[in-house]
C-alpha cells in the first residue's frame, strides 16, 4: 500500500463515529490474512498474559506474608541454576517447528517430541549431579535436595505436546491462552496451600512441580494435537539440530547475560538481598515476558510467515513492528521505573522496601534490553540463528562485565548501574549486527534512546 493510499485509508477511518470504528476493528480481526491473525494473537496474548500476571502478583503478595525474603532468594538460585541447565540443552525445537516447512508433518512432530523427552531427562540428571557442589559454592545446604526435586520439572515438561508449537505456528492462540491461565490458577492455589502448611521454601518447589505436571497433561488433553508416538526420523533430527545449533548458543548467551544473573549476584550478596532483587524482578519479568511473548508467539510466527509466503513485504513489516514495539515497550518500562517505590510501598510490608530502589534501576535496564528483542526475532524468522547468537553473546559479555565492575565500585546499587551500562553497550553491538544484516531501524531506535536518556536525566540526576 502506498503512502497516499495509507493516508486516505487513515482519513476514512478517523472520520467514522465510535460505533463504526468498532465495527471496522471487529472486521479487521476477523480477517484471514497475516495482519488479522497477528492482531488476534496480540489481543489474546496480552489478555491471557495479564490474567496470569494478576494471579502471579496475588500469589506473590500472599506468599511474601507467609514466607521470608531468604526463601525467595534460595528459590531464585535453584530456579536460575535449573534454567541454565535447561538452556544448555535448548535445541530451538519450538522455533524449528514454527519455522520449518515440515512443521505440521507427523513424523517431524513426533521426532521433535522424542528429542524433547530425552532432553528433559538429561537435564534432570545433570541437575542431580551438580546439586551438591552448587550447594557448597553458595553455602546453602538446602540447595542440594531442592535442585534434585525441582529438576524433575524438566523431565515432566519434556512430555508436553508439540501442539503448543503447531498452534503458535498457525497464529491460533485461544487454547494456548486458556491452558496458561488454568495452569497458573491451579499451581498458585497449590503453592499457597503448601506455604500455609509447610511455611518453607518447599512450598515453592511443590508449586513448580505441580505447574509443570498440569501444563503437560493439559497440552495433550486440551490442545487437540495428533497422538504422539516415539519416532526418530533422521532427516527431521538433522534439520532440527542444524536449525537449533546457533539457537542453543544464543540461549546460553541469553542465560549468562540475563536469566542467569542471580547466580552471579548471589555470590556477592546475601540470600535476603537476593530475595529483594527477586521481588523487584517479579515486575521486570512480567513486562519482559509480555514483550517476549508478543514477539516470540506473535511477532516471530508472523515474520516467519511473511518470510515464507511474501518475502517482498518483510522490510515494510519490520519497520512497522519496530517503531510500534519500541514506543510501547520502552514507555512501559520507564513508567514502571517511575512508580517503582510507590508500588513496593503499597504492595509489600517494610521488610521489602529496598526492592523499590532496585526496581527503579532494573526497569531502565529492561527498557534498554527491550530495544534489541525484535532484532533477534527478525534474525530467527529469516533463518539466521547465528546473528541472534552474536547479539545474545555481546549482551551477555557486556552485562556481566558491568555487574562485576559496578559491584566493585558501588556495592549492590553500583552493580545495578553497571548492569544498565553493560546493557547499553550490548545493544550497540546488537544494532551493529542488525545493520550489517540489513534490518536495523536506526531512526526508531534513536527516538527510543532519546526517551530513555531524558528519563534518566530527570529521575536519577
Amino acid at each position: 500500500m502506498t503512502d497516499d493510499a495509507t493516508s486516505k485509508r487513515v482519513a476514512e477511518v478517523t472520520s467514522l463515529d465510535a460505533g463504526e470504528k468498532l465495527r471496522v476493528f471487529i472486521r479487521s480481526i476477523r480477517g484471514t490474512g497475516i495482519r488479522a491473525a497477528s492482531l488476534r494473537g496480540s489481543i489474546l496474548s496480552v489478555a491471557g498474559f495479564s490474567v496470569q500476571k494478576v494471579i502471579q502478583l496475588a500469589s506473590n503478595l500472599v506468599l511474601t506474608r507467609i514466607l521470608f525474603p531468604e526463601a525467595f532468594g534460595i528459590m531464585a538460585l535453584a530456579c536460575t541454576f535449573l534454567a541454565g541447565i535447561t538452556m544448555f540443552g535448548d535445541l530451538g525445537i519450538h522455533q524449528a517447528i514454527v519455522h520449518s516447512k515440515r512443521g505440521e508433518e507427523k513424523d517431524y512432530l513426533n521426532t521433535a517430541w522424542t528429542i524433547k523427552i530425552i532432553r528433559g531427562f538429561v537435564i534432570w540428571l545433570i541437575a542431580c549431579i551438580l546439586a551438591w557442589p552448587v550447594s557448597k559454592i553458595y553455602d546453602q545446604p538446602i540447595l542440594f535436595p531442592l535442585l534434585c526435586v525441582v529438576g524433575a520439572s524438566a523431565a515432566i515438561e519434556g512430555f508436553a505436546s508439540t501442539g503448543l508449537s503447531t498452534l503458535n505456528r498457525k497464529l491460533q492462540f485461544r487454547r494456548l491462552v486458556i491452558l496458561d491461565i488454568v495452569k497458573a490458577g491451579i499451581a498458585t492455589a497449590i503453592t499457597i496451600t503448601m506455604a500455609l502448611i509447610l511455611k518453607s521454601v518447599w512450598a515453592l518447589v511443590i508449586g513448580t512441580i505441580a505447574g509443570s505436571l498440569i501444563a503437560t497433561v493439559l497440552s495433550h488433553k486440551y490442545l487437540g494435537s495428533h497422538r504422539h508416538t516415539w519416532c526418530w526420523e533422521r532427516g527431521a533430527v538433522l534439520e532440527i539440530v542444524r536449525f537449533g545449533r546457533w539457537i542453543l548458543l544464543a540461549t546460553l548467551a541469553n542465560f549468562l547475560g540475563s536469566t542467569g544473573q542471580p547466580l552471579i549476584q548471589g555470590y556477592f550478596v546475601s540470600a535476603e538481598t537476593l530475595g529483594l532483587l527477586a521481588i523487584a524482578m517479579t515486575f521486570i519479568s512480567a513486562l519482559a515476558e509480555l514483550s517476549d511473548k508478543l514477539l516470540s508467539s506473535v511477532g516471530f510466527p508472523a515474520l516467519s510467515r511473511v518470510a515464507r509466503e511474501k518475502p517482498e513485504q518483510l522490510n515494510q513489516v519490520i519497520s512497522q513492528l519496530k517503531f510500534i514495539s519500541n514506543m510501547l515497550g520502552v514507555a512501559a518500562f520507564l513508567f514502571l521505573s517511575l512508580i517503582s517505590t510507590l508500588l513496593i510501598e503499597i504492595l509489600y510490608d517494610p521488610r521489602y522496601m529496598a526492592a523499590g530502589e532496585y526496581l527503579s534501576i532494573l526497569s531502565v535496564n529492561g527498557a534498554i534490553l527491550f530495544l534489541q528483542m525484535l532484532y533477534m526475532s527478525i534474525a530467527l524468522a529469516k533463518g539466521d540463528s547465528l546473528s541472534a547468537f552474536y547479539m545474545k553473546l555481546a549482551t551477555a559479555i557486556t552485562c556481566n562485565t558491568g555487574i562485576l565492575i559496578g559491584h566493585s565500585i558501588g556495592g549492590v546499587i553500583g552493580m545495578l548501574y553497571g548492569l544498565c551500562v553493560g546493557a547499553f553497550v550490548g545493544y550497540i553491538a546488537a544494532l551493529a549486527v542488525a545493520y550489517y544484516k540489513g534490518f536495523a531501524r536506526i531512526k526508531a531506535d534513536m527516538l527510543a534512546l532519546a526517551l530513555i536518556g531524558l528519563y534518566v536525566l530527570l529521575a536519577f540526576s
